[in-house]
């Protein structure tokens, strides 16, 4: 246990290369995350969950001024099956900092398999991020693009 103080967006990639494989252990792997988190009573954690694939294809299924459940998770997170527009969610993930506490530190947590769309307009977005929280990735599968990933985390 500790006694942070966190609002953390978890960005989900629902993008179709996942495959029905890789979006079932992406969204248990966020299920996990937010059981995590919610575990942890002395913490003081808001999380805020944003599922993505195309411009319009990415939903809110939770907001840092709501309360996030693995429920949530399991019922809302929707498969979208199109393509990676991972610089759209990362616009919406600095956005949704907006919304969280002064006195908080901010985590996004990307969790990705694909490359983006823009490799360009990616690295752009996930700097402008960096300008409000501590941006960490999670490559899932073999195709994730891990030099291009530890391009645009933050360093420790």
């Amino acid at each position: 246990n500790c006694a942070s103080k966190l609002d953390v967006v978890i960005v989900l990639d629902s993008s179709g290369s996942l495959g029905s494989t890789g979006w079932t252990m992406s969204k248990e792997l966020t299920r996990k995350l937010v059981e995590s988190f919610n575990a942890d009573k002395a913490a003081d954690i808001k999380v805020a969950l944003l599922v993505f694939s195309s411009t319009d294809k990415t939903e809110w299924v939770s907001h840092l001024t709501t309360s996030t459940t693995v429920e949530d998770v399991e019922n809302d997170a929707s498969w979208f099956m199109s393509t990676t527009w991972t610089a759209n969610a990362l616009a919406l993930a600095e956005g949704e900092f907006l919304y969280g506490r002064a006195d908080a530190g901010s985590v996004a947590i990307v969790i990705t398999d694909g490359k983006p769309y823009s490799n360009k307009a990616t690295k752009e977005a996930a700097l402008k991020l960096q300008n409000k929280a501590r941006v960490m990735w999670v490559p899932i599968g073999p195709g994730a693009p891990v030099d291009l990933i530890n391009e645009m985390a933050s360093k420790p």
